[in-house]
């Protein structure tokens, strides 16, 4: 006999993983882009202080 508690309580289960997984690249993903914003920040500084050095 199927025992349908059970099959919910996998199911449950199995999406709260599934979520803390998603949840979990999210976070990292969002760190990664600020990551990258601060890069692309510094690289336009340098760009132009190299152009008003240039001048």
């Amino acid at each position: 006999m199927v025992d349908l508690d059970k099959i919910r309580k996998r199911a449950q289960a199995a999406t709260e993983k599934a979520a803390e997984s998603l949840q979990t690249s999210i976070e990292e993903r969002n760190q990664y882009i600020e990551q990258m914003r601060e890069k692309l920040k510094v690289s336009a500084v340098t760009a132009r202080l190299k152009a008003i050095w240039v001048t």
